[in-house]
């Protein structure tokens, strides 16, 4: 099964996958000990390619995960991001944007070793935006993954990590894993490495 880049498709769906074929790293334990941790794409430098942020109000119908030898349990999450709004133009408002809140964290799975794994899921996401003076707000959600270790990590270190190379995947991680209502505002993000995950999108019936 070939993964396919980011792209729409005409039944409304997104892909996001790498192109290139390597392998996961293994978890490693933290400072603090800690063996879980969660895993957004930030989509790549100076492209347009889809990375975590969905494209609107709808469902996550399917998601893929690229394993290595040893994979760590898997949970899909869901978190929310947002940005406050201009009231004149109902704009986002630059270097408002704050990530993010956990809304959703799905039951546990382990991917196939050293395979691609696809599961079929059912879970709601949203665009939102409010141009009301009590909330002004413009929210949407990010897919991500969280792992428990140990095992392998979904992701892909290449030659460009640390590097502002343009094409160069964006990789944001947080520890320990994300819990539901759980804001995370700590996230480390590194370029050069590739989140093997992706996901399917569908648009919400109006």
């Amino acid at each position: 099964m070939k993964l396919p880049n980011a792209a729409h498709t005409g039944l409304g769906t997104v892909a996001v996958m790498p192109d290139r074929r390597t392998w996961p790293v293994p978890v490693q334990l933290a400072p603090s000990n800690q063996t879980s941790c969660a895993y957004k794409h930030g989509g790549y430098i100076a492209s347009n390619r889809l990375g975590s942020v969905v494209p609107g109000t709808g469902r996550i119908t399917r998601i893929r995960v690229k394993s290595g030898p040893n994979p760590a349990v898997l949970r899909l999450t869901v978190m929310t991001g947002s940005a406050r709004v201009d009231l004149t133009t109902g704009a986002d408002i630059p270097e408002t944007y704050t990530c993010c809140a956990t809304r959703f964290v799905g039951p546990p799975f382990r991917p196939r070793p050293n395979a691609i794994t696809v599961r079929r899921v059912n879970v709601p996401v949203f665009d939102t935006r409010s141009t009301r003076l009590d909330n002004r707000t413009h929210a949407v959600d990010v897919v991500a993954i969280s792992a428990f270790g140990p095992g392998t990590l979904p992701l892909a270190v290449r030659d460009d990590v640390g590097t502002p190379a343009t094409g160069s995947p964006i990789a944001t991680g947080f520890w320990s894993a994300a819990t539901t209502n759980d804001p995370r505002v700590d996230g480390y993000t590194m370029t050069g490495i590739d989140v093997l995950f992706g996901w399917d999108w569908q648009r919400a019936r109006r």
